[in-house]
């Protein structure tokens, strides 16, 4: 499969390995994710403000512990406890498409985009708005 312009790492987040390019035409384009107060960046986005952790991590398949497959050893965490706005300068190229699924309960929203933003961090303003439980 060839995964476009992505990387096969960033590529294969999107169910069936399907997305589009977008850009973000004004500075007030405002993105947001569920995400860690403490550590509020990250590269992948949602157009609408989730509601719960139980609902951002269903609909955009964020397991709690990544677990290496071979090793069995946990690799990362992604705790939940904020919503985060997100903004990022006129002319930065995102990518959006369906969530893939993560297996098990973490499947994705039936209709849930997401947004990848390469090395958001790097260029975005990142603001936790509100706790999320």
């Amino acid at each position: 499969m060839n995964p476009g312009p992505l990387l096969d790492s960033a590529a294969c987040t999107f169910a069936v390995g399907r997305y589009s390019v977008g850009t973000i035409q004004s500075s007030d384009q405002v993105l947001c994710k569920a995400g860690d107060s403490s550590n509020p960046g990250g590269s992948f986005f949602n157009f609408e403000m989730p509601q719960s952790v139980a609902q951002a991590r269903i609909d955009n398949a964020v397991k709690p512990y990544w677990i290496d497959p071979v090793t069995g050893a946990k690799t990362a965490a992604s705790p939940i406890n904020s919503v985060i706005s997100a903004q990022f300068p006129a002319g930065t190229t995102y990518y959006y498409g369906p969530v893939g699924t993560q297996g098990g309960v973490y499947l994705s929203g039936q209709n849930s985009i997401q947004i990848f933003i390469p090395n958001a961090r790097a260029i975005g303003t990142f603001t936790p708005i509100k706790p999320l439980k």
